[in-house]
């Protein structure tokens, strides 16, 4: 879990705020199948280690996660309602205060 929060650190707040919402959604009863597929896909690309542009390069390695997740967002502006908000805000919380 230490790895896990320093990696989020190192992203900043609002990316991991946003990479919760989508998995909140995923995650959601009422998100419709094909887009819990889309989300999954586009967390699961971001974790992997080796992608299109590897995370180690400088600057540009986490470009093609950046526009991988911000693709999911926008498919997935629906999916993202108040109750997903809150319990990702919730889970942000939680996450980081046990640092």
């Amino acid at each position: 879990m230490s790895r896990l929060r320093s990696g989020m650190r190192r992203i900043g707040g609002p990316a991991v705020l946003q990479l919760l919402q989508l998995w909140v959604a995923a995650r959601a009863n009422g998100t419709p199948l094909t887009m819990k597929a889309a989300l999954w896909g586009a967390l699961g690309y971001f974790v992997m280690p080796m992608d299109a542009v590897p995370d180690a390069i400088p600057l540009a390695g986490f470009g093609d996660d950046v526009a991988v997740i911000a693709a999911a967002l926008a498919l997935a502006h629906r999916a993202i309602s108040p109750e997903v908000q809150a319990r990702a805000a919730e889970l942000f919380s939680r996450l980081f205060s046990r640092a």
